[in-house]
């Protein structure tokens, strides 16, 4: 769905709301799209019109809409009243072309959303660190859908929820399935179908994911940013982050910041949903 080096280079902004009207209630918009916007349908139905494009769609789905630079003519078409969220955001390699995809019942989408909402709109200390990270666990789960059962994957709750509460802090990967209540081979084993990967990894992934926000803003030192994520040393970091993506922290930096420099002024509406 999204090629793996695409990049996302800063949020907008999150939004979630309800489709209102009767049957074939519709909106036209026919603007300058300046930004990528990810939906979710959490519930209802809709006829979607994007170009020459047209799709019915029906929650549980997610939709991509791509940065154009131009004008384009997208409608909604209210078919069943629902419920939905979104977030707008800037990418580099991002897809060119609207993308949308059904989701099985039981997914963890509206999870993730209701997350990603909860800390936008929270601005408690850290808030846009943690909105990125879930910005980008929603874009892999859109690759890589997992799917358990949801009492299973509500087994996996209180794990998940400590990993991103002390995501920069010490996390005892051995003790999270105590948390949970089942055995440590279970809960290892249903977390790799989950996330794809077992916890020690998805948690290397998430600090890694934060490290590039953090450079991507240009604001802290290599030294700043390996002792913000918790490492114990910015070697060990450099080496890491090396190994994770292919390039030097500061090589890294240097390229999204020149990104960047094309992308000045490109905001988002981020609520056509």
């Amino acid at each position: 769905m999204f090629p793996e080096n695409m990049t996302v280079l800063k949020l907008n902004s999150v939004a979630h709301g309800f489709s209102r009207g009767s049957a074939g209630t519709g909106y036209n918009y026919s603007t300058r799209i300046r930004a990528c916007e990810m939906i979710f349908k959490v519930r209802g139905v809709s006829m979607i019109a994007w170009g020459n494009e047209r799709f019915r769609e029906e929650g549980p789905a997610v939709r991509f809409l791509p940065n154009t630079g131009t004008y384009t003519n997208y409608r909604t078409e209210t078919l069943k009243e629902g419920e939905w969220y979104l977030f707008s955001f800037l990418a580099q390699d991002a897809p060119e072309h609207v993308i949308h995809m059904p989701l099985q019942k039981g997914n963890v989408m509206e999870e993730l959303y209701a997350s990603l909402w909860r800390t936008w709109t929270g601005r408690q200390e850290g808030y846009y660190a943690r909105s990125m990270a879930l910005a980008y666990r929603i874009l892999d789960e859109a690759n890589h859908p997992g799917y358990l059962p949801r009492e299973k994957a509500d087994l996996l709750r209180p794990a998940v929820e400590e990993i991103e509460r002390n995501l920069f802090g010490e996390i005892d990967c051995t003790a999270l399935h105590l948390m949970c209540g089942v055995s440590y081979t279970h809960f290892k084993n249903l977390f790799i179908r989950r996330y794809g990967m077992p916890p020690k990894e998805y948690i290397s992934a998430l600090r890694m994911r934060s490290a590039r926000e953090m450079l991507e803003n240009g604001q802290m030192s290599i030294r700043q940013i390996s002792e913000t994520l918790g490492y114990a040393s910015p070697d060990y970091f450099s080496r890491l982050f090396r190994q994770k993506n292919g390039c030097s922290a500061e090589a890294y930096r240097k390229s999204v910041q020149g990104a960047k420099k094309t992308e000045k002024g490109e905001e988002g509406i981020g609520n056509r949903q």
